[in-house]
Order: C-alpha cells, then sequence, then structure tokens
C-alpha cells in the first residue's frame, strides 16, 4: 500500500495530462498462484455479460467471462481470501485520490464500483452472448448500464497473473497507446474518454477491475404534470380526497403570538391544542393589577369586573424597531397592535422563504382584522410632550395598522383593515380572498385596482389594560368560571384571550407541494334583522357556510371537521351548532366539531384567524384535536339525528389529507367562513417520499430544444399530440448510444450509432388539408393558408414596426389542431409540437432587433413534415427583384394598433391616435397627485406590453432602455411629473425605439 500512497500525485498528474497512469504492483509469485487458484476452486459464478453492456466493461474484441465480487473489501474486517488483498489496492487508491482529484481532475469522486474479475473463456467454453430482452429493459438492468456510463471516470485495471499480451488504449482524441500485459501492473486510464482492448496471451489469465464513480444523479421534483389522482399517488397520497385542482388560494407561511406558549413557531400552537392544554392565567401583573378592578359574587356592580383570568401571550411591548426602521420616540408611543402585527407579518414571509428586500414594491395586498384595544382609547397608555403631538395620534389608532405593514415593507397593493367585532380576522380574510379571485380575461381591471396574486392576511387583539374586561361584564357576556366551556353545559359565557398571526396567501395555477394549506372556499354575509342587534341569526349562518362550500366544490359528506366560534355561552352555541346541522346532516361518517376557544380563550378580532390557522393545523396532521373543559354535553344543543362528534381527546381523520371549515360571527351580525385543505404533513399520516413507481417520466428541460426529456438517457418524452407511442407505465431506458457520447440532450436531436437502438417511432400521417399561420400581424385572429411544397410548407411574413412577430401553424379548417413550440417564444431549435388542441397561447417568434433589420422586412417560414416535424424561417433578401406584390406576403396589410394604460385611465386601454408613420400621440392631464404612471399595449394584448427597462421618472427617461413587446413587464411604469391640472402630450415614437432596442448602445 505504501507504493499507492507515494503514487498518488504522480498518478493524478499523469491522469491530468495524459490520461491514464501505470504503476507497478510488488505482487508476490504465493500471491498471484494463491489467487488464480482461488479463481479455479469454482468459488465464483463466471458469465458472459449482455452483448450491449459488454464493450463498456471488458473492452474492444474481448470475448472473456466475469464475476463481481460480493462486497467491497473495505467493509471487510479480515481478508477472507486470496482476491480481497487486491481487491484492497483498488480500494485505497481510490481513498488516496479523493482528497486531490477535485483540484487536478475535472470531476469529483463519489465512490467505486465492486471488483470484477475477468479470465479468459476457452474455445470450448466460450458462448454466445445474450441480448438484452424485453424483460430486462422491464427490471431497469440498462437504467443501470446508462447510469453506469454516465458516472464511470476511472477504470482500475490490475494484471493479477498472466505471462504476456498487450492492453490498447484508445483515446477519444489521440493517437494509441500500447502497454505490455505484465503481472502486477495496474493501469489506471480515464474512461469516459478512452476506451480499450486487452489481449492477453494466455489463457491462465487473471484481471481485477473496479471503476471510480461521481456522484449519483440528485433531483428535486419541481412539478409533476398528470391527472391530479396520479400525481397525489406518485407523492404517497393514497387515502383521502385528492388535491383541489385549478386556481387556488394557497398558504405558504404563518406568524403566531398566541395564549398556552404557542409564539415564535406554527409547531408550538399544534402542541397546546393538540395536548388539550388550558391556557388561561390570572391577569399578569406587568400589565396591570387586575384585583384593583375586581369584585365578585354580591359584591360585584356595573363598573367592575367580576373575572380574572384571560388567555395572555408573553410581552406585547417590547419591539425592535432598528429591524423596522421605526423611530425610537414613536416605537415608545406605538400600540402594541401594531408592533405585533408588524413582527407576525415579517414572520409570515420569512417562514414562505419570501425575504424582506424582495417585497418592496411588489403589489401585496395586506388585509387586517382588528377592533380596538385599551392602548386605543385610553390616553393614560400614551405619553405627552412633542414626541405626543408628533407621532401619538397615528401611533395610537388601529386605523393605521395596516398601512404601517404596507409602509415598513414598501407594499404596494390593496390594504384594509376590519373592524366587525369578533368576525374581523375572519372577514378581513374574506375580502382578501375576493380579491385574490382571478377576474376574467375579457373583464377590466378595477378601478380600486385590487387584481392581485398575494397577500397578508392578519388579526390581532391584546389586552394591555382592564378596560374591555369592565365592559364586557357590563352585559353579563363573560364566563365567571373564566373559561370558555364551549359544547359544555357550564357555558356560561366567554373568557378573553389575546394574541396576533399572519400568513402569507398566493393565489396560484395550481397547488405547489411546498404550500402549507389551501383556503378553497370563502364567504361573507349579515345576519340583517334578526331578534336583536347581537343575537345570532341561524338561517343567514348556513347560507354563510353553504356560500363557502359552493365555491370549494365541497359536499357536508366530504368535510371531516369543523372549527366553530364556539364562545361557550348559553345562546350562541345551540345556534350555532344547530346552524351547522341545518348544512352537513345528510352525512354518512360524523363530523368532528372543535373549538380553540376552550384552549385559548376568545381571542375576540383574531377569533377567525386564530381558528383558521387552527383548521389548517388539523389537516395537517389529520386529526381532530379536543375540546378543553367538556365534561356534560350542553342539552340545549340539537344534535338528535345529527352524525357528529365533539372531541374530548385527539382523533385522526383516517385519511392521509382532509377537509375543515371554520366559522366566525361578530356580534353586529356580520358572518364569515372559509374552507381548507391540506395533506398530512406531520405525524403516522404523513405522505412517503415520491414513488418513482408510480410515475411515467422523471424528466429533465433539454437546454436545446428545451422540450422534456428522461433524466437518464436523455429519451425524448412523449408529450400531447407527439409522435412516439409509449404504453404508460414507468418509461425504462431502451436505448445505449455510441461510446463517448453523452446524455445531455434530446435523443431527437442524436445523429450518432447506437450500441442499442430504441424501437423505431411511428411518424405521424400528414394532414390532408392543407396548413395555415397565425401570427401576431392581426393579434392572431385569422390563420393566412401556407403554400404545399412536398412534404412542407411555407409562407413569405413581412415584420410589423416593433421588427417582432410571433406565429404558430394549424391544420386548415381545425382550429384545435394546432402545431406550436413546446415554450412560448420558440426558436428554430424549439421542439414541434401537435397538432393538437392544446397549443394556444405558444408561438415560435421572429426578432429582427438583434440583427437590426428593418421594419417591412420579409422573412420565408417553412413547416418540413417528416419523422420530425421541423420550423425554419431565413430573410428574403431579393423579394422587390422577383416582382413579389404584397398581397402574397403575410402581415403586409396590417397595421398595428398602440394603445396607452396608465393611472389617469384606471390602468385601462385607451387608444393612441397615429399623427405621421411610426408615430402615436395621446394627450393626458395631471392629477392631483401630480404624477402620471403609464406603460403602452401592441394590440390591446397584454403579452405585446411596452415598457421601460426600470421604472423611469420624465427626468431620466431618455437614460432608461425600452423593453417588449412581451409580457415581462412586472409593472414597470414611466411617471410624468407636473402641476395638477396641466395638459401633457406624448408622443410614442416607434421608429425611435426601434433604432434603440438592441441589447448594447445608448437609450433613446
Amino acid at each position: 500500500m505504501e507504493a499507492l500512497a507515494g503514487f498518488t500525485a504522480t498518478a493524478v498528474e499523469a491522469l491530468a495530462k495524459e490520461g491514464y497512469c501505470v504503476v507497478q504492483l510488488p505482487l508476490s509469485e504465493d500471491m498471484t498462484s494463491e489467487a488464480a487458484v482461488e479463481v479455479k476452486c469454482g468459488r465464483f459464478r463466471w458469465k458472459r455479460l449482455r452483448r450491449e453492456f459488454e464493450p463498456a466493461y471488458v473492452g474492444k474484441h474481448q470475448k472473456c467471462k466475469t464475476a463481481w465480487l460480493d462486497e467491497m473489501v473495505e467493509e471487510k474486517p479480515e481478508m477472507d481470501t486470496p482476491i480481497d488483498p487486491l481487491d484492497l489496492y483498488l480500494a485505497r487508491f481510490t481513498q488516496f485520490l479523493l482528497p486531490v482529484a477535485p483540484f487536478a481532475l475535472d470531476f469529483m469522486p463519489h465512490s467505486r464500483t465492486s471488483g470484477m474479475l475477468r479470465i479468459p473463456a476457452t474455445s470450448d467454453q466460450l458462448t454466445v452472448a445474450e441480448t438484452v430482452s424485453e424483460e430486462d429493459i422491464a427490471k431497469g438492468l440498462v437504467d443501470e448500464h446508462v447510469d453506469f456510463l454516465r458516472r464511470r471516470k476511472l477504470c482500475m485495471f490490475l494484471i493479477v497473473d498472466g505471462s504476456g499480451g498487450e492492453l490498447s488504449l484508445y483515446p477519444k482524441d489521440g493517437d494509441q497507446v500500447t502497454l505490455s500485459a505484465e503481472a502486477g501492473r495496474l493501469v489506471i486510464f480515464r474512461h469516459d474518454r478512452i476506451s480499450y482492448a486487452y489481449r492477453p496471451d494466455s489463457e491462465e489469465d487473471l484481471v481485477l477491475q473496479g471503476w471510480v464513480l461521481t456522484a449519483p444523479a440528485q433531483f428535486q421534483v419541481a412539478m409533476t404534470e398528470g391527472d391530479q389522482k396520479s400525481k397525489d399517488e406518485a407523492f404517497g397520497l393514497v387515502a383521502g380526497p385528492n388535491t383541489p385542482e385549478g386556481r387556488r388560494i394557497c398558504v405558504f407561511g404563518v406568524g403566531v403570538s398566541l395564549p398556552a406558549a404557542a409564539q415564535d413557531y406554527l409547531a408550538h400552537y399544534w402542541c397546546g391544542i393538540a395536548a388539550g392544554t388550558d391556557g388561561y392565567v390570572k391577569a399578569p401583573i406587568e400589565r396591570f393589577d387586575i384585583d384593583q378592578y375586581t369584585r365578585t359574587g354580591d359584591d360585584w356592580q356595573i363598573g367592575w369586573t367580576y373575572t380574572i383570568h384571560g388567555g395572555y401571550c408573553k410581552d406585547i411591548f417590547s419591539f425592535d424597531n432598528d429591524f423596522f426602521n421605526v423611530p425610537e420616540q414613536e416605537a415608545w408611543l406605538l400600540a402594541p397592535a401594531n408592533k405585533q402585527l408588524l413582527e407576525r407579518s415579517y414572520e409570515a414571509l420569512f417562514n414562505s422563504g419570501v425575504s424582506r428586500k424582495d417585497v418592496h414594491g411588489r403589489r401585496m395586498g395586506v388585509y387586517i382584522g382588528h377592533s380596538g384595544d385599551d392602548w386605543s382609547v385610553d390616553p393614560r397608555f400614551t405619553s405627552g410632550g412633542e414626541d405626543m403631538h408628533k407621532f401619538g395620534y397615528q401611533a395610537r389608532k388601529w386605523s393605521c395598522i395596516a398601512g404601517r405593514i404596507a409602509y415598513i415593507l414598501g407594499l404596494k397593493g390593496p390594504q384594509a383593515l376590519l373592524d366587525t367585532a369578533c368576525s374581523s380576522a375572519l372577514v378581513a380574510y374574506g375580502v382578501g380572498h375576493t380579491a385574490l379571485r382571478r377576474s376574467m380575461l375579457d373583464q377590466p381591471m378595477a378601478g380600486a385596482n385590487s387584481d392581485i396574486s398575494e397577500a397578508l392576511m392578519g388579526g390581532a387583539n391584546l389586552i394591555p389594560g382592564p378596560g374591555n374586561y369592565i365592559n364586557l361584564c357590563g352585559p353579563h357576556m363573560l364566563s365567571v368560571a373564566g373559561r370558555c366551556f364551549t359544547f359544555d353545559m357550564s357555558a356560561d359565557g366567554f373568557e378573553r384571550g389575546e394574541g396576533s398571526s399572519c400568513f402569507f396567501a398566493r393565489s396560484e395555477e395550481s397547488v405547489p407541494r411546498e404550500a402549507l394549506a389551501t383556503v378553497i372556499g370563502a364567504c361573507l354575509n349579515q345576519d340583517g334583522r334578526s331578534a336583536s342587534m347581537t343575537a345570532p341569526n341561524g338561517p343567514s349562518q348556513q347560507e354563510c357556510v353553504r356560500g363557502s362550500m359552493r365555491e370549494a366544490g365541497l359536499t357536508a359528506n366530504q368535510i371531516t371537521c369543523s372549527e366553530l366560534h364556539g364562545t361557550g355561552t348559553a345562546l350562541g352555541d345551540p345556534i350555532e351548532v344547530g346552524a351547522l346541522k341545518g348544512v352537513m346532516q345528510d352525512r354518512k361518517a360524523p363530523i368532528m366539531q372543535t373549538s380553540a376557544k376552550s384552549h385559548i380563550g376568545h381571542l375576540e378580532a383574531n377569533a377567525g384567524q386564530a381558528g383558521i390557522i387552527k383548521c389548517m393545523l388539523m389537516c395537517n396532521s389529520c386529526a381532530g384535536t379536543p375540546n378543553c373543559h367538556l365534561y356534560i354535553l350542553n342539552p340545549h344543543l340539537d344534535i338528535n339525528g345529527y352524525p357528529t362528534v365533539f372531541n374530548t381527546e385527539l382523533a385522526e381523520y383516517g385519511n392521509q389529507s382532509g377537509y375543515s371549515g371554520v366559522s366566525s360571527f361578530g356580534f353586529g351580525g356580520a358572518n364569515a367562513r372559509a374552507d381548507v385543505f391540506a395533506i398530512a404533513s406531520r405525524g403516522p399520516r404523513k405522505p412517503g417520499q415520491v414513488n418513482l413507481e408510480k410515475v411515467d417520466y422523471v424528466v429533465v428541460q433539454c437546454p436545446i430544444d428545451e422540450g422534456p426529456m428522461h433524466y437518464i438517457d436523455g429519451r425524448e418524452v412523449p408529450t400531447s399530440g407527439s409522435r412516439i407511442f409509449r404504453n404508460r407505465g414507468r418509461y425504462r431506458c431502451d436505448n445505449i448510444r455510441d461510446e463517448f457520447d453523452n446524455y445531455d440532450y434530446n435523443s431527437s436531436l442524436y445523429e450518432g450509432k447506437y450500441q442499442m437502438s430504441p424501437p423505431e417511432e411511428v411518424a405521424l400521417d400528414r394532414p390532408d388539408a392543407g396548413m395555415c399561420i397565425v401570427g401576431s400581424w392581426d393579434c392572431f385572429k385569422s390563420g393566412t393558408e401556407m403554400m404545399s411544397e412536398g412534404d412542407s410548407w411555407s409562407c413569405l411574413v413581412q415584420l410589423g414596426e416593433t421588427r417582432v412577430e410571433r406565429f404558430h401553424f394549424s391544420v386548415l379548417g381545425d382550429e384545435n389542431s394546432i402545431i406550436h413550440p413546446w415554450v412560448d417564444r420558440g426558436s428554430m431549435m424549439t421542439r414541434v409540437v401537435g397538432p393538437h388542441a392544446d397549443g394556444k397561447g405558444k408561438y415560435w417568434m421572429i426578432d429582427g432587433r438583434d440583427e437590426e433589420v428593418p421594419a417591412g422586412s420579409v422573412y420565408r417560414v417553412t413547416l418540413h413534415w417528416g419523422a420530425r416535424l421541423r420550423v425554419a424561417w431565413q430573410r428574403e433578401m431579393s423579394i422587390l427583384s422577383r416582382g413579389i406584390s404584397t398581397k402574397e406576403l403575410v402581415g403586409a396589410e396590417a397595421r398595428h394598433r398602440y394603445f396607452v394604460l396608465g393611472t389617469w385611465t384606471s390602468w385601462t386601454c385607451f387608444e393612441m391616435s397615429p399623427t405621421e408613420p411610426n408615430c402615436f400621440e395621446t394627450t393626458l392631464r395631471i392629477g392631483m397627485s401630480g404624477m402620471e404612471s403609464f406603460r403602452f399595449l401592441r394590440d390591446q394584448d397584454e403579452e405585446q406590453a411596452i415598457y421601460p427597462a426600470k421604472n423611469a421618472l420624465d427626468a431620466d427617461a431618455s437614460q432608461v432602455f425600452v423593453r417588449g413587446p412581451d409580457e415581462l413587464c412586472n409593472g414597470k411604469s414611466w411617471q410624468i411629473t407636473g402641476k395638477y391640472g396641466h395638459l401633457s402630450d406624448h408622443d410614442f415614437h416607434v421608429f425611435r425605439w426601434l433604432k434603440y432596442m438592441k441589447k448594447s448602445g445608448n437609450p433613446p
């Protein structure tokens, strides 16, 4: 082993320079003879490799038998056979190589294979090597072999015994190298660049080989495609409802500060409610001395409190004002609700993986529920002096809470603060949920510009003083015993609780796996004229629940658990349970009914927020939590014939996913409801990792044609309308490319030879009808028939004034048979897909800006039909001399229209007037803000926006590049400043924009 240790540096240098190295090992005659005897004793199972696999292992022209050692010797405590010390040489060289190879060679060693013994096969023993069968492919043998080809870097070739011969190395780029075969000679070469042939002179020859490998392919599943049931099964979800399809409102990160030590981490909240914790304590003395305001029993009278307990959080006054850039003087006066919600909103973003700098300037909504507290109305909780005059009002008033969050984080979306008493937070969510809903494509943007895709939803209720204890004891709303006895016959009123919470929600085209939960329905309504202003209304509550379920697409039988408002009052609980019975009665399995108030108290304005987060957590564990202090069921609850259970212990759903709904009601009559779906992310019901046996294809994007290819062998993956026919089921590699050819690009682009050829693909029949081209020159309104030329179609396309045109094809007379690129704005290398019905919205793009061709340039576009569809275009330089009329040019008679949209048009389109060739003009009047923002659209198409490279004031607009027409605007616009009421003429000179629209040079 000492010889190898000293040789390592020389070996690495030779490998880096020549691609191979040679070392003579001090093998004794006894060692080699014992190894030869061991081989002849029949201990090993000798066989031929598959014919397609042999060249990669035993080299060219060699017919021999091979046997693999059972395990690598570094894992053995002792050397059992004469072969083991020889295998140890290969193991030690691999170890010596690890620290130096990453710096000297172009790969990182990861491991080595087990040792492979090889001996020549005599003529009487020589059998024909078997070829790879369909059964071998189904077992994944080709997958393993291709994976070996991609990972192998070094071959270690140790001649153990033999009396002559030669080893020939064939570099991919270089001359042949021939080495004599001698016993004890170890040859190490770059097998990823050099092939070899070994020709021994003796039939008693014995060779031990091993390979140094790089790390196996590591990947994370970014997305899955297919029907939702199959996708869920691939992720291990086999019991329970499937993930909702379509656009949904998904929750990603949550920040909480709630009683029962549910602070800092969401898991703390779950631990408290799952364990049935009673989080009530006597009002802390550091807040106020509640004994000074308390009279109990017969001594109680209005103006005093008769209860002293509540659900309290830790310190609500501390605040890192430097982190949030709040002046110290203002922070002294800032209401605790402001401080807490700033912290919770940042926590929600942080837990979603969104940094503070990422959200600055983003159109993100802020929707907060808060109904005030003692700090907001009692001047004893503020200071006097100059700071009071400067910061006092806006620091105390809760009306600034949502605006302060938007201001501190730099958010530019709509914000709203809702005060509907006990339902404030859930009503705030409902308003935000509506803003996150998508409008129809032809529906103009609202004047409030609330078309957003992400928002912060929060709520807060804090108890900095005793005032509301006294207020609520007046009408005997609070429990004398100081607890919320929800559903229990002891219910005598609610008990107060405090806390703040916030979560980050985003509207997604489909539900991503990383989402914490999905809110699939929400509804708001009002009691109207009920028994009294504060009395709940059962029919209105039922309609609110039904409205949320309609949006969610749920029936009563699908909802597993319902989180009730459940304040623990003699009047409210029976009405709420009765209302839920009216909606949920038609079911097979009983519905679980729970309430967080039995654990943490009635959080008043934040009660709905605590409830919806609890629903997410219950679905995340697929378990319904116990109701604390429930011993004897309230006899006024109407549950006869109603399949329901009021949990007194943690009860699992029995599925891996589930639905849960939460209701919240304000004493002023404002009702709110939301329904939640989530997959178990903890506990015994949590689905496992991705089961690749359930996946048809694991794909990556080809770097050349941008289409999907199998991640191991680069095989083109069939798409809708593909010419490739394969059965459903997990794909197994069925081809082996020629030696030294890599698998990093699509098989459809591979033109070399195969060591194992894939099955022939069935070509798609050429359509009998003609082909037409549809493009941006007329805003994709109509198709133009192309000229047929054998197995291809062609036409001439003229570029408009922007020198950018997009197009795809369709079979003549069939708008649903579209031929398009795999990705939008495809190039001539992009994979061609179709004809099928799913290609709308994807186009090839001819871009004349980089080559600076003039407007009006003509390109010949050709669609080639064959085993592979190909699209090409080329500029026609001599079109005028050939006498081609403008009628033969696609797009020649098209006239694009340009629209401005800005703040003065409420971001709706307003058409501009052409004043001269390539120039369009509009006039605007400066509004009260003294600033107007705007950008342009071509042909009223949002995917053809024209905008600045960055937001630009009129003062520096000439120094900013113009971008477009494309859909990458991301809210960027020009800004004009001026005095209120002044007119401003703005010319959009398309010619100047075209001239300077390039990757380098001066902007217009």
